[in-house]
């Protein structure tokens, strides 16, 4: 309860008026439609104020608007748009005729204070709100043909609160950021909140991840006066604001002498590269000036990288990942065993004791024939002449021994050559045994296998 009443303060300290004042930025003017005079105002030097004309408050019945009210100004195709909060009202300020227009025919109203309010592509947005001690995620946008506010068919990981403190729209990217406040009609939580992001072309949310709560206390607990600003975040804090770029989820601490620009109750506005900080002074006519400026390049090469903002969002459970990393080893293994028994089929079918001889078994005499009678082969030259290298020991011996048993079976079945390859003892080492193509039988092999 006590953001709420620190997000309303905040806001009734700034924009709580009987009248709409605003920034110019075109001309980095203040001015104000007043209506108890229907003039319209400018400040030409601080405190100074001079009327550039009257105003025609067209279909506008002041009676519609409370005594204090918080309100958002937009600026669209040179006009100024005032939605009020907590109503629906929208009213348009043309400032070359000074004819102020109210364009909404809404009636309801006390559900969406503090708002997620934006321009996009020349249309108002409103998202979420707080009323009736109840956060909401409802999401409407300003068709100026019904002139009501209509549903957005948003997706994805919708937040259940949508609110704008700590929010953000990024005209560059086409994109709203923020974070997703604690309730605070319910007890006080220490868990991280969750980070998203909205596309406004598909849209669909997305949950980016998560902030430690501890982290964004660790800012004087100020995160709640948080100013969005060319598509960064700057916390206030009194020794150094902390900026967070959520694009590039990078968070700084800034380290320049601006130590009193972004202090809370302040205006703070961008024009292109710029920002400017503005307040007022008192008494009235002092001449005292309050307007400053930065250019954001020079307040970030002034500013040291703290580290990430929030921890990113895996793709999945932690403990999926230990169910994935368990598939992957059983279907590896699953793999490998099919493998090796297709292997071991194909060479048992191959090696079998059957009428014909092998494609393996021909190709293997061919070669032996080729080294002439007499040619004594060792373990490894079979090996070699098989094509089997590259295998284990033990397989070699095991696919050797199958075909050499292979063709003996075969010939002798067939063609009643008992021992096609003799096994001899080697002559170098009697406990080795060496291989030669029986001598005897040699030119009958040749003619049967060029058969």
């Amino acid at each position: 309860m006590k953001l709420v009443t620190l997000c309303l303060l905040l806001l009734c300290s700034t924009c709580a008026f009987a009248d709409f004042e605003f920034m110019n930025s075109n001309h980095l003017k203040m001015e104000r439609i007043e209506f108890k005079s229907k003039k319209y105002w400018q400040e030409r030097q601080l405190n100074h104020w001079e009327v550039l004309g009257d105003v025609d408050l067209q279909s506008v019945n002041l009676a519609d608007l409370p005594p204090k009210y918080i309100y958002n100004t937009f600026e669209i195709k040179g006009h100024f748009f005032f939605v009020i909060a907590g109503t629906g009202q929208v009213y348009e300020f043309d400032p070359v005729k000074r004819i102020l227009s109210r364009v909404d025919q809404t009636y309801y109203r006390g559900y969406n204070f503090g708002a997620l309010q934006f321009s996009h592509h020349d249309t108002l947005f409103s998202f979420g709100g707080i009323g009736f001690w109840h956060y909401n995620n409802v999401q409407t946008f300003f068709d100026l043909q019904t002139k009501e506010w209509e549903m957005v068919k948003a997706k994805g990981d919708i937040p259940k609160r949508i609110y704008s403190t700590f929010a953000g729209y990024s005209k560059r990217e086409g994109k709203l950021f923020m974070l997703e406040i604690p309730d605070a009609f319910v007890t006080p939580t220490i868990q991280p909140l969750d980070f998203y992001e909205y596309d406004l072309k598909t849209n669909v949310w997305n949950k980016k991840g998560s902030v430690s709560v501890d982290f964004l206390n660790s800012f004087d607990k100020r995160y709640a006066e948080v100013i969005w600003l060319n598509d960064l975040f700057v916390i206030p804090c009194t020794n150094g604001e902390i900026i967070v770029d959520p694009i590039k989820n990078t968070s700084y601490k800034y380290l320049g002498s601006k130590t009193s620009f972004f202090i809370p109750g302040f205006t703070i506005f961008a024009k292109g590269n710029m920002l400017y900080s503005y307040k007022k002074d008192f008494p009235e006519k002092s001449n005292k000036n309050y307007m400053d400026s930065v250019d954001i390049r020079v307040l970030m090469s002034q500013s040291e990288k703290i580290g990430l903002f929030y921890n990113p969002t895996s793709w999945l459970p932690n403990e999926w990942y230990l169910y994935l990393t368990f598939l992957a080893i059983f279907c590896t293994s699953v793999l490998f065993n099919l493998t090796y028994f297709k292997s071991w089929r194909k060479w048992k079918k191959s090696f079998s004791k059957s009428s014909s001889l092998s494609t393996e078994a021909l190709s293997f005499l061919d070669k032996c024939l080729v080294l002439g009678v007499n040619h004594v082969l060792t373990s490894n030259e079979i090996t070699h002449l098989m094509g089997y290298d590259n295998q284990s020991y033990d397989t070699q011996r095991q696919y050797r021994s199958k075909l050499i048993n292979h063709i003996n079976a075969h010939f002798k079945d067939h063609y009643n050559i008992p021992n096609v390859i003799v096994r001899i003892s080697s002559n170098a080492d009697k406990r080795f045994v060496e291989y030669v193509i029986s001598p005897h039988d040699f030119e009958k092999i040749r003619e049967i296998v060029n058969m």
